[in-house]
């Protein structure tokens, strides 16, 4: 039986980008994985493309983690990421943290019983440019 690879921000640059490899990979026979898309918006025209190329698309959202343990059951790997730029992170006083959307992730993931988990991410920005980059989201320390 194969077995299922979900993906987190499928219908998004980096998310959309594996689902696109991976699929790639599906046509053989027997295949060894199935592909499942997760997106807020079943309905978007990159949502309805995906299904429509025989991709299973399921609604789910990163700050609903009730949507996310229904959406990673019977799923042996997922791919995660976030995106650090959303405007949503960090909006005023008790904004939402990129933190507590990833905790939200893994602890669906832990919850559902998915065995792998991939987290795409990057270190620190400033590391990587020998002091001449910046980047909060890559340098900051998160409890």
């Amino acid at each position: 039986m194969p077995k299922r690879i979900t993906i987190f921000g499928a219908t998004g640059q980096q998310g959309g980008s594996v689902l696109h490899s991976l699929s790639q990979h599906t046509s053989t026979s027997p295949s060894p994985f199935t592909l499942r898309a997760l997106t807020r918006n079943p309905l978007s025209p990159t949502s309805q493309s995906l299904s429509s190329s025989g991709i299973e698309v399921v609604k789910a959202d990163g700050w609903d983690k009730q949507s996310l343990i229904t959406a990673f059951s019977d799923t042996w790997a997922v791919f995660a990421n976030t995106n650090s730029d959303d405007p949503i992170f960090g909006e005023g006083e008790g904004g939402k943290r990129e933190v507590d959307l990833g905790r939200n992730i893994v602890d669906a993931a832990v919850e559902a019983g998915v065995k792998v988990l991939v987290w795409s991410g990057m270190g620190s920005a400033t590391e990587a440019s020998r002091g001449k980059v910046a980047v909060d989201a890559f340098d900051g320390t998160y409890n």
